[in-house]
């Protein structure tokens, strides 16, 4: 993804980002007061019912009008959602293709909380993977990195030979306009 960043940074795509932004408290932790007896007085404990919970997105990233318009189908639902009032500013998790323990589900409370509590949508990023055969997420959706398109002994890898690199991208987005 920092490599997706740097070019879309390049290409005046993105006009800033950053990794790991800042936390944001989801819930408080849930306390009770106890009296703790001690050998020759009594004291009040603070007991936890429950701990607090805090999510930090991975990256925050802010687009460019040119960004926002070539971009607008990647990032659709941010962009239509309550978060960019202020700015083109984009929330992004990135995920990968293999979720154990069923993280989807647990990733989806969580953008849930994000935007009930704090009105940011946090995007679920997947930046390359192949479903029934066809290439699906970030790269294949726009551009692939120079870097992750080939092998390290020169060939042109899977994520080479589906996804796009960023000229034929531009040129793409262009012509669609």
């Amino acid at each position: 993804m920092v490599l997706w960043l740097r070019e879309a940074t390049e290409h005046r795509l993105v006009l800033n980002w950053q990794y790991e932004p800042e936390s944001f408290e989801l819930f408080p932790p849930a306390t009770y007061p106890e009296v703790k007896q001690l050998k020759t007085k009594e004291k009040l404990v603070a007991r936890c019912l429950h701990r607090g919970a805090s999510y930090t997105p991975d990256f925050i990233l802010t687009l460019t009008k040119d960004g926002k318009r070539m971009l607008f189908d990647t990032f659709k639902a941010a962009i239509l959602s309550d978060t960019l009032s202020s700015g083109y500013e984009i929330w992004i998790d990135v995920k990968g293709s293999f979720n154990p323990n069923d993280q989807p589900r647990y990733f989806s409370v969580i953008q849930k909380a994000m935007y009930h509590i704090n009105h940011i949508w946090v995007l679920r990023i997947t930046p390359f993977y192949k479903k029934a055969g066809k290439p699906k997420g970030l790269f294949s959706d726009t551009r692939a990195p120079e870097k992750c398109r080939y092998m390290q002994r020169g060939p042109l890898n899977a994520c080479g030979r589906a996804c796009p690199n960023a000229e034929e991208f531009l040129r793409k987005q262009c012509s669609r306009w």
